[in-house]
């Protein structure tokens, strides 16, 4: 059956691409912070050590827990279309690439 996979890699973004882009989201995520609706994440987040706003509810992560929170992520997930066929295995993640293991892939905007 594996025979039958198809194998590509391409690079999406460039190694500085990438470090430019994380180092702009940090930005907003430590600085401007973002809008979280769920009184429970809210708190969760600020148990964790976020800034929460009590009266406008935009949290502001440090550097250091999304940094933390990116190394407990799955460096590996399954992307399913809508008809739920086939999933796309994303992963094997490095800075600058992905590659992926599928047989067929059907976009639809």
């Amino acid at each position: 059956m594996h025979d039958s996979l198809t194998r590509a890699e391409f690079e999406i973004l460039s190694t500085d691409e990438v470090a430019r882009t994380h180092v702009a989201s940090l930005d907003v995520l430590v600085n401007a912070g973002v809008q979280v609706d769920d009184l429970e994440t809210r708190k969760m987040l600020g148990e964790v050590g976020a800034q929460v706003g009590k009266s406008n509810g935009v949290v502001k992560i440090p550097e250091d827990l999304v940094h933390e929170a990116l190394k407990k992520a799955s460096k590996e997930f399954l992307l399913y279309g809508r008809g739920g066929i086939r999933p796309l295995r994303l992963g094997q993640w490095t800075a600058t690439s992905l590659q992926v293991v599928t047989q067929h892939v059907s976009m639809i905007s």
